[in-house]
């Protein structure tokens, strides 16, 4: 699954805040992010900010702890002459409240500067392998560099080969990063975990799936290749892949540390608690919720089994794609993932806003119903409801603008919401192979039968594998 956040909003607390407007904060021991794949697990029950509230039915599992499989042992700074090299690593492992670094001891970035340079985000970079922090280096400084701001709010940045999924922890301020992102070696890929998503088979149950991707011209952006065969990829093909994931982790950063509060941070309080101690509502997901919330319930449910591996009831294990197609179509979310917190919610929405920005590319969101097959090929689903720039809608484009005028204020993004073009809806009964059909009546439900292929016959599909992201969260 696009990582997890280590702390989170409670799913039953989370749709009373749609419904009361959200008189308390309270967040809970969450995995997204993710991430916060933009989205973690916290280490312990007592280091989070509030207690977890009861569940609304027995999950699956025990909530996950990202971190009780991975062994950070061989991780180290980048940098040996950074000013922090002696408590970067004590700093980013604390796992209790008596470790937890303060921020006098590991500042955030923009406590030091107000302008960040690569040398300087580099000089707060803790890796498990040297490569990890090439290739890192190499894609930070190609890209716009407008983004090195999002670090501000950050103190540290660790890619270790055991971390999956990617997330923030709250707790040390720092993102933990997934090096299946950037890879380029069989070389590299044989030091990275193979383990699986921990989120992975959640939905199953379920009688539909969502699926995902940026796309520009029609073509992927970007390669997620394989880390089970010999195949290797460019520093081109990971471009955008690192991208998406740095935009949605550092959304989750400077939602709980806004530009705008780093004056009336307490530095003698650990990230946690300098949070906290900006107040109830400070966050800028607190007030896009008070701009305009997310309403489906049904959603808001479904979120719960998809994401955090609640067991569906039988009523929800019958909702068709096209309950969910009604339901999602009518809400103003630019994604499933947004129904699994606030959190999520804004980082979704910053993380295509800012990829259409900087790079003209489109997110596509499909609804399908459960493959006819394995599930393997991307002729397996059948799109019921699917869109591609859901942020030319005039809701979604609101939502996305109000958190990055608030998450970016020195980039003025007026003309570039002005001028968004309108989604384009799939067309319903189409499949999720590329190129993407799409509707002629602009709401996508105009069916094409799966024996008509008259209606097809001047498109070419490729009936190839899907990666499988698309099924996913990479954060």
């Amino acid at each position: 699954m696009t990582g997890v956040l280590n702390i989170g909003l409670g799913l039953n607390l989370y749709k009373q805040v749609v419904e009361l407007k959200r008189t308390a904060l309270i967040l809970s021991f969450l995995v997204v992010g993710a991430s916060l794949s933009g989205c973690g697990g916290s280490s312990s029950n007592e280091s989070a900010l509030f207690p977890t509230p009861p569940p609304t039915a027995t999950p699956t599992q025990e909530p996950h702890d990202p971190f009780a499989t991975i062994n950070f042992a061989d991780i180290e700074p980048v940098n040996t002459n950074s000013s922090y090299v002696s408590v970067l690593k004590p700093c980013v492992l604390a796992e209790s409240s008596n470790d937890f670094c303060s921020l006098a001891k590991l500042p955030i970035m923009g406590l030091e500067s107000d302008t960040l340079s690569v040398d300087d985000v580099m000089a707060r970079v803790l890796v498990s392998h040297q490569w990890q922090a090439d290739n890192f280096r190499l894609l930070l400084e190609s890209y716009p560099v407008e983004l090195l701001a999002l670090f501000k709010g950050l103190t540290a940045v660790v890619i270790d080969a055991d971390i999956r999924p990617s997330h923030y922890r709250t707790e040390t301020g720092a993102i933990y990063l997934d090096p299946g992102y950037l890879w380029t070696t069989v070389a590299h890929k044989e030091t990275i975990s193979k383990a699986e998503d921990y989120r992975a088979g959640f939905a199953d149950p379920l009688a539909f799936r969502t699926l995902s991707r940026y796309t520009k011209d029609d073509n992927y952006v970007y390669n997620y290749g394989s880390l089970n065969d010999n195949s290797t990829r460019t520093l081109g093909d990971i471009s955008l892949l690192l991208a998406r994931l740095l935009l949605h982790e550092l959304a989750h950063v400077n939602d709980f540390m806004p530009l705008d509060r780093y004056s009336d941070l307490d530095t003698s309080l650990n990230v946690d608690g300098a949070i906290l101690s900006l107040g109830l509502g400070a966050t800028i997901s607190d007030q896009l919720y008070d701009f305009v919330p997310l309403t489906s319930s049904l959603l808001m449910d479904l979120a719960e089994v998809m994401f955090f591996g609640r067991t569906p009831t039988t009523a929800e294990k019958a909702i068709s794609a096209s309950n969910v197609s009604t339901a999602f179509s009518n809400d103003s979310a630019s994604d499933d993932y947004a129904y699994s917190n606030q959190y999520e919610d804004l980082a979704m929405l910053f993380e295509a806003a800012m990829m259409k920005y900087f790079w003209d590319v489109d997110y596509d969101l499909a609804i399908t119903g459960t493959p006819s097959n394995d599930g393997y090929y991307c002729n397996d689903y059948v799109i019921r409801w699917g869109v591609r720039n859901r942020l030319g809608d005039a809701a979604v484009g609101a939502r996305a603008k109000f958190v990055t005028d608030a998450l970016m204020p020195n980039l003025d993004m007026d003309d570039f919401y002005n001028n968004l073009e309108e989604p384009r809806y799939m067309l319903a009964g189409s499949d999720w192979c590329l190129p993407t059909i799409f509707s002629e009546t602009g709401a996508g439900l105009q069916k094409v039968q799966r024996s008509d292929t008259s209606s097809l016959s001047t498109i070419e599909k490729v009936e190839r594998p899907i990666p499988i992201d698309d099924l996913g969260k990479p954060h």
